[in-house]
């Protein structure tokens, strides 16, 4: 069955130094060093083996988080959000002529100090501050603590963990409970900040641990 994409047809993306079909897609189709123009680059080698995968109902490389959505149940895909038009599209080259480029959208840069479940590095600033790597040294761990212990801190009302990828030991320990949370990739862990949740982040045994953590606020609204 093809996999017929509105922005993998259409589309093309400017990021933080490279092009790729849509806000989601994360491969790098075309550096931006000596080919700004769309014309230049918009029917290249990557553009086009993108668009013959995924018409052959092959999900390419970059394009996981649709994948995820749809293979998952999850939910309506950005790929499910709008119609493909083939009007243009040249089932046996890949190749689109330029009439069928239907959006553009351009970021200036990857500066964003929020840090969306959806998003990555590559696009928000705000990632590279959560992103946390603990190494198997034997020692590397974050002993039990809980998160609100001031009044800068008070406002944090729950705490989320996303484990980036599956390790053997490195899971979150909450203390007064004995129960402890498997480090398991693309498993999101909440809980709240308090002294009712006192928890430890365990070392890793067997590679890097790597998660992404960070806080729902309560935000104060003038009267």
């Amino acid at each position: 069955m093809s996999l017929p994409c509105y922005y993998t047809i259409g589309g093309l993306n400017f990021k933080n130094g490279f092009v790729t079909s849509c806000p989601q897609q994360h491969e790098k189709m075309q550096i931006l060093d000596n080919a700004w123009l769309p014309s230049e680059f918009y029917n290249n080698e990557l553009f086009r083996k993108h668009r013959l995968e995924m018409m052959r109902g092959e999900w390419s490389f970059g394009c996981n988080m649709c994948e995820h959505v749809e293979k998952d149940n999850a939910g309506t895909s950005m790929r499910q959000e709008l119609d493909a038009d083939l009007t243009h599209y040249n089932a046996e080259t890949g190749e689109v002529d330029f009439a069928g480029l239907k959006t553009v959208e351009i970021r200036f840069s990857h500066s964003c100090n929020m840090a969306c479940l959806h998003c990555s590095q590559v696009f928000s600033s705000g990632w590279v501050s959560k992103l946390k790597k603990y190494t198997p040294d034997g020692y590397d761990q974050f002993g039990p603590h809980v998160d609100v212990v001031d009044k800068n801190t008070s406002t944090r009302f729950l705490v989320f963990f996303v484990y980036l990828d599956d390790n053997i030991s490195g899971g979150t320990h909450f203390d007064r409970i004995n129960l402890t949370s498997p480090c398991k990739k693309g498993s999101i862990l909440i809980f709240p900040p308090l002294w009712t949740h006192l928890h430890s982040g365990l070392k890793p045994i067997d590679k890097p641990k790597y998660i992404v953590g960070s806080y729902l606020h309560y935000v104060a609204h003038d009267k």
